[in-house]
């Protein structure tokens, strides 16, 4: 298992567009070394998976670098309990996603979020603090957000979630079941 990136990892690639990350040894408690993910200029969507055994407690610095980012999803990170306020400052951002972080207590500020002017979707699955915060089916600011409880009584569907149409599907039946309209998010 990678315990470090190299240096250099993300040197060569500034035209990457889609990186997906994750599942970081448990023995780590702070995010390895990324400085040279600065280099992905044109990067639109980073996923990142702590992992479930993950101990991570704060994303690294460098993700406030990546301008072009248009999709960001954070799961299984159990040690986050706060996101950065420099999230603000992605302004491409148009999804968020977060989905897994059972400690994650706290958005950015208002302020923060207000920032983000392309954000159209904000996910939020299996983060109960979250959800005890904001309750289901509330919409922040208008339509742009939208926090939505998930298929706390269907766990066992998660494994469905990692494929596209899958994530659909259980999307639309979340809806349903919840008493939202299919149209809603």
């Amino acid at each position: 298992m990678l315990s470090c990136f190299p240096e250099t990892i993300f040197g060569g690639l500034s035209r990457l567009r889609v990186l997906r990350i994750g599942n970081f040894s448990e023995e780590l408690d702070s995010f390895p070394y990324l400085n040279s993910i600065q280099d992905l200029s044109s990067l639109e969507s980073l996923t990142i998976n702590g992992g479930w055994r993950s101990r991570i407690k704060y994303l690294p610095d460098q993700f406030q670098r990546l301008t072009a980012l248009n999709s960001l999803s954070i799961w299984h990170f159990k040690g986050v309990e706060a996101l950065p306020e420099w999230l603000g400052d992605l302004a491409s951002l148009q999804t968020l996603k977060l989905q897994f972080c059972m400690n994650l207590k706290y958005l950015p500020t208002a302020t923060a979020m207000q920032r983000l002017s392309k954000l159209r979707k904000l996910e939020i699955r299996d983060c109960p603090f979250l959800v005890k915060i904001v309750p289901r089916g509330v919409a922040l600011s208008g339509p742009r957000f939208l926090i939505s409880q998930t298929y706390k009584y269907f766990g066992w569907l998660a494994p469905l979630l990692l494929w596209p149409f899958w994530s659909e599907v259980l999307a639309v039946l979340g809806r349903v079941l919840w008493g939202m309209p299919v149209g809603m998010g």
